[in-house]
């Protein structure tokens, strides 16, 4: 018989897998996660764009998207805070993460990668992607302590290449593609990371 799945331990919050009946919810978190950059970095024309709710429900599908619940313990949790991860060309990619800002640093980010890094990981992908903005202290310096690295140019798969595109048609401005490879195996368990 099989183990139920666990998930990393962030205290008073549960990681979870998400229902369909949440994906609104995500959407608004996303909204207000965007109203803390910089203008400058992400401007207000584009705080209000969100991940298309077809591709949340297919994280729903493959068991990639997850959630982050506040007062678990009461009939009615807050969602805090969202992953996405998906399966592109044998890869996984990272293409969302957003947590609420007054439940920033207090470790859900940290958990959220760490249940797509292990998705990615029992799926037996090799490497996991994500773009992220360059220069923002929650974003790609966050993702380094993971083992993430900035890839070059000439390292970027034809997939990477469009989404950098496409976000820069847009105006996101900064932005970069980071990998980790190889994941580790399921045998070697990443030590938790703390923010």
């Amino acid at each position: 018989m099989q183990s139920p799945r666990t998930y990393p331990d962030v205290g008073s919050f549960i990681i979870r897998p998400a229902d369909l009946g949440e994906l609104d919810q995500l959407n608004a978190i996303e909204k207000e996660a965007a109203s803390i950059f910089p203008i400058d970095v992400l401007p207000t024309s584009l705080q209000n764009i969100v991940l298309p709710i077809n591709l949340l429900k297919e994280g729903v599908k493959n068991g990639s998207l997850w959630v982050a619940s506040a007062n678990a313990e009461q009939s009615s949790p807050r969602i805090v805070a969202y992953a996405l991860a998906r399966l592109v060309k044998n890869a996984g990619h990272l293409a969302q993460i957003d947590v609420l800002p007054e439940f920033m640093r207090q470790g859900i980010g940290s958990a959220l990668v760490q249940t797509a890094i292990r998705w990615c990981s029992e799926a037996g992908l090799k490497e996991l992607w994500l773009t992220t903005f360059e220069q923002i202290p929650w974003n790609a310096p966050f993702y380094s302590r993971f083992g993430f690295k900035t890839a070059t140019a000439g390292e970027h798969p034809l997939w990477i290449k469009q989404i950098l595109k496409a976000e820069r048609e847009i105006g996101l401005l900064g932005r970069v593609a980071m990998v980790l490879k190889p994941l580790a195996d399921e045998s070697e368990a990443r030590p938790p990371v703390k923010y």
